[in-house]
């Protein structure tokens, strides 16, 4: 009765940390304004502006919004370990089908993606074997590693809004 009250005690704080580390904290960017009547760039930094905001709009804001939807349900479980295990799960698919997608076309943005994606894909992966076993250091150890995962994925959204002119 101890040990499972520990666990859930466990599951409890992984989970707050994971609400503090989710969506709801201001990953999600401010999506770039991109007109249809924008002028043709005169600049390199110009054009690299634009193929971000054509990148964002061709499917990295879906897979930043997707990865922050999923964070966030991750942060509603709680003590359900089941919940947990499949929206942890869950986000390892997200993180998967993230890293199949194009890169950002901006060096600086892109190193930072790939360390978000890598950093969230650990911490989900443990927080989905941790939750089925009911084992809380490894449910520790992925939020540890979300919260690594959301640093740069703050760092991206910030970069991306910098480019927008945002």
């Amino acid at each position: 009765m101890h040990a499972t009250r520990s666990i859930l005690a466990t599951t409890a704080l992984a989970a707050a940390l994971l609400t503090g580390c989710s969506g709801t904290g201001g990953v999600t960017p401010t999506a770039p304004v991109v007109t249809t009547e924008a002028a043709a760039p005169t600049t390199a930094a110009a054009t690299g502006a634009q193929a971000v905001k054509d990148w964002y709009s061709s499917g990295g804001q879906d897979n930043i919004n997707t990865i922050s939807a999923t964070m966030d349900k991750i942060g509603k479980d709680g003590t359900d370990a089941a919940g947990l295990a499949t929206d942890c799960q869950q986000l390892v698919s997200d993180i998967t089908a993230a890293q199949t997608g194009a890169p950002i076309p901006d060096a600086q943005a892109q190193a930072s993606w790939a360390t978000a994606l890598d950093h969230l894909h650990l911490g989900a992966s443990d927080c989905a074997a941790g939750a089925k076993a009911s084992n809380g250091d490894q449910i520790s150890k992925g939020a540890t590693e979300i919260s690594e995962g959301t640093t740069d994925l703050i760092a991206v959204s910030t970069r991306i809004s910098q480019l927008a002119g945002q």
